[in-house]
């Protein structure tokens, strides 16, 4: 029988344990001082827009140093770094006979790579580390999604990745697994075990509390998965908080020779996932062997990055390691990945959210200030309290 080592005991509305906080901090994520810093630093500045891709590789969300990236952004390919012009990488090149136009809109065939970010070692709870791919000031959001942990693979001894009762508000919270075991407790009377493949996908709503332990009995495997949060829209960041779980034979699987794709959500072509989402996004787990290749239709409407779990992927021609993320271009309705010595990669993304949308604490919230009355509900102890 697997042996679930519990949390540290933390009463759910003391708010002594802010872990799984973007950046370790308790503060808005969409700080607009902090971004202006970030900006200025870098004589980056730009005039306001509204454009999906280069508000997210600007600033971000809030409503805080937003802007385009220029008339110009670095796409790597291979070893070399080449500057593409702007309009061609939204599409909005003209048909004429130049061959310079000609070239850019061939160039969007395929997604490319806009920028290569290692992800942060951050500390979560006790001894645990995680790799934080999202939120980070160069990037706050891809799609819908705001946040990106990577944990493991670590053994499974008590106390690992062990994470204290928590709330979350205005997003929802997806946890999948690639070895290991968790069991996610939460406020709505879930109580659930995950294992690889499945999908745990908790909707926060107006608030909920969750925690998770890890499977430490003798001879479990060890933990290894990512969580990601999906903001939701605006007008559903209010909803009745409830949760789903949808086990791995219930997932699509497209296979090809030496890949093989699970549509986490969202769709691969004829391919859709059964769990429910409030926005249109893509989410995939894609394996790789030695020496595969796979090509993958995507929406062209979706902002999409690939994070690298295990081994190497390439995008195109840049090779993507372990524990970096790769925003990708905009535009195009293929992703071509390759590997050469195997890999494990997650691509999530999906059609931008607009704006407010600020990130503070483990909240989606409109503002600072609504951030700030969530916080001081939840130290009040105003949240529901966990499921036993």
């Amino acid at each position: 029988m697997p042996t679930f080592s519990s949390a540290s005991k933390i009463s759910e509305g003391d708010g002594k344990w802010r872990g799984n906080i973007p950046g370790n901090t308790v503060g808005p994520w969409s700080q607009c001082s902090r971004a202006k810093r970030f900006q200025k630093a870098r004589g980056k500045a730009r005039d306001g827009s509204t454009g999906s891709a280069a508000e997210a590789r600007a600033m971000g969300p809030g409503g805080c140093a937003r802007g385009r990236v220029g008339d110009t952004s670095i796409r790597h390919s291979g070893s070399t770094t080449t500057r593409v012009h702007a309009d061609a990488r939204r599409g909005e090149s003209s048909m004429g006979t130049d061959s310079a136009s000609a070239a850019r809109v061939d160039a969007l065939a395929e997604r490319g790579v806009a920028a290569l970010w290692p992800a942060k070692p951050t500390e979560l709870v006790g001894d645990s580390r995680v790799l934080r791919a999202l939120p980070r000031v160069e990037l706050r959001r891809v799609g819908p999604f705001v946040f990106c942990d990577h944990f493991g693979p670590s053994p499974a001894v008590p106390g690992t990745m062990a994470v204290p009762p928590h709330p979350h508000v205005g997003l929802q919270t997806v946890t999948y697994l690639f070895s290991g075991a968790l069991r996610h407790r939460d406020s709505v009377g879930s109580v659930q075990d995950i294992h690889p493949g499945d999908v745990n996908w908790m909707t926060a709503g107006r608030g909920i509390v969750h925690a998770e332990d890890v499977d430490s009995s003798p001879g479990a495997a060890p933990l290894h998965g990512i969580q990601t949060w999906v903001a939701l829209p605006r007008e559903q960041r209010h909803t009745e908080p409830s949760f789903e779980h949808v086990p791995a034979s219930r997932l699509p699987l497209v296979e090809r020779e030496g890949a093989r794709v699970r549509v986490l959500a969202g769709r691969l072509g004829d391919a859709v996932s059964p769990v429910p989402t409030f926005h249109p996004l893509t989410y995939l787990d894609v394996e790789l062997e030695a020496g595969a290749s796979v090509s993958l239709p995507v929406p062209s409407t979706h902002a999409l990055a690939l994070y690298v779990a295990d081994g190497d992927v390439a995008v195109g021609g840049t090779t993507v390691e372990r524990g970096v993320l790769a925003h990708l271009d905009e535009g195009a309705s293929t992703l071509s990945l390759h590997s050469v010595k195997g890999g494990r990669a997650v691509v999530f993304g999906g059609e931008p959210l607009p704006d407010p949308l600020v990130i503070w604490w483990n909240f989606v919230v409109d503002s600072v200030a609504e951030g700030r009355a969530r916080l001081a509900d939840w130290e009040a102890g105003r949240f529901p309290s966990l499921a036993p």
